[in-house]
């Protein structure tokens, strides 16, 4: 097991900071950070010099409580660009960078009331990024396609499972376009949306999970060649995955012991093996836990 110490001095950012997300803003090579503060309507940008320490944080207003950030070029110049649920505003805040790890002003597209998660992806395959909001008070799933330079065509909501406080995008059922799933803070478990290909979504077809989901992973972690999805509750003590079959359905749900009440789960391939692993943050054990992801023989053609 690795261990790990701190990089010599924290990076400051505001208060309640509640999401990180890491990506190279400056073109220097080097990962960089950005948190997510939540009660300073802002995100704070800590460019990294390479030897795992930070510069002094850059902070940028943003929305109402923003929740989560996301990183993609959403303006085609080529540099990674910023976009944030704004979870007290119903609000998504788009902030453009200058080609330098610095960034020009937010501008706020509305969307449905509290907004708690975000994804990026290319929806409609015209190779733009666009964006993908999970919108807890009316329970639904919304489209937005980039095109290209920065603005957003508003494709409006799909129904999704109670409450969602996860997204994910991803091509589920192998035809090329690209699908959304979702996980409910409610009752529904896991919801999964097929896309049309042209930035649409389908009626959602709901995978039982735990209750309370609170942050999705979507991912090849049996290494059949198939996504599957991962999911979290910060109300019971488990990760639940759910094999996909590769057809856009997904098997019954495994549950996995955690060390105790998670907040978030990610993956990567943590030990070089080609397949995705699994992390989940603990927000009572005080660690976060690892979950090697397991080669399986493809799917018979």
């Amino acid at each position: 097991m690795p261990s790990y110490v701190p990089l010599g001095t924290p990076g400051t950012a505001a208060a309640q900071t509640r999401h990180v997300v890491t990506a190279d803003l400056d073109g220097d090579g080097t990962q960089d950070v950005v948190g997510t503060n939540l009660d300073a309507d802002s995100v704070t940008v800590l460019l990294g010099a390479g030897d795992g320490s930070l510069a002094e944080g850059a902070a940028y207003p943003v929305g109402t409580r923003p929740y989560q950030t996301v990183v993609a070029d959403f303006d085609g110049d080529g540099h990674p660009d910023l976009a944030t649920t704004d979870f007290g505003g119903a609000q998504v805040s788009v902030l453009p960078n200058t080609g330098d790890g610095t960034f020009g002003p937010a501008s706020a597209i509305d969307v449905g009331t509290l907004p708690r998660a975000l994804a990026t992806g290319d929806l409609d395959g015209d190779g733009r990024s666009g964006l993908v909001v999970a919108e807890q008070g009316p329970s639904t799933v919304r489209v937005l396609l980039g095109r290209g330079d920065g603005t957003f065509l508003d494709l409006g909501q799909t129904a999704t499972g109670s409450r969602p406080h996860g997204v994910v995008v991803g091509d589920f059922d192998g035809d090329g376009a690209a699908d959304v799933a979702s996980a409910s803070a409610g009752s529904a478990g896991v919801s999964v949306l097929p896309g049309d290909g042209a930035g649409a979504l389908g009626a959602a077809t709901s995978y039982a999970a735990t209750s309370r989901l609170c942050s999705l992973a979507e991912g090849d972690f049996d290494g059949n060649g198939t996504l599957d999805l991962a999911a979290v509750s910060n109300g019971s003590t488990a990760l639940d995955v759910l094999p996909g079959n590769g057809d856009g359905t997904f098997a019954a749900a495994t549950a996995y012991a955690t060390s105790g009440l998670p907040v978030a789960v990610g993956a990567a391939d943590l030990d070089g093996d080609g397949v995705r692993d699994l992390v989940v943050a603990n927000s009572t054990a005080g660690q976060v836990d690892g979950y090697k992801g397991a080669c399986q023989p493809p799917p018979p053609p």
